[in-house]
């Protein structure tokens, strides 16, 4: 069962351009969740950031748009992205470490350094989801 059967959410951000090919991102998830029955309804394109700095700041803006003041960020191991490198099994923790302990990982201090501050308060729940609580500063952009 995924995480929208269990009613975790209403709707699903996808984000990202077209960094590691020529196509984009969020397109490529989008079509991704599309194909294993998600409605189309229930998926939001955001397809300009190019790194999770921004993904998560973009993020961030449509979630306080929509009136929302917290999202759940859902990662995986890529396996919709052309490979680069070899799959290993702690890749499916990778990016939730990145974003889910922001200090540890320097994640808020790059934030820092692009946007002058942090996109939201994050919490590591478990290897493949983190609590989002955007900033509203995430709307200055």
């Amino acid at each position: 069962m995924n995480d929208l059967e269990c009613g975790l959410g209403e709707r699903i951000i996808v984000s990202g351009a077209a960094v590691h090919s020529q196509q984009n991102e969020a397109d490529l998830m989008a079509l991704w969740l599309r194909e294993r029955g998600v409605s189309p309804d229930r998926i939001v394109r955001e397809r300009e950031a190019r790194h999770t700095t921004s993904n998560l700041r973009n993020a961030g803006r449509i979630v306080l748009e929509h009136g929302a003041d917290r999202a759940l960020i859902v990662t995986s191991d890529g396996d919709w992205l052309p490979r680069r490198r070899p799959r290993f099994s702690w890749r499916f923790a990778e990016q939730s470490y990145y974003v889910g302990f922001p200090w540890l990982s320097t994640f808020h201090l790059r934030c820092l350094l692009e946007f002058g501050h942090a996109v939201g308060e994050l919490r590591w729940i478990s290897p493949m989801h983190v609590e989002f609580r955007p900033s509203p500063r995430c709307l200055d952009h």
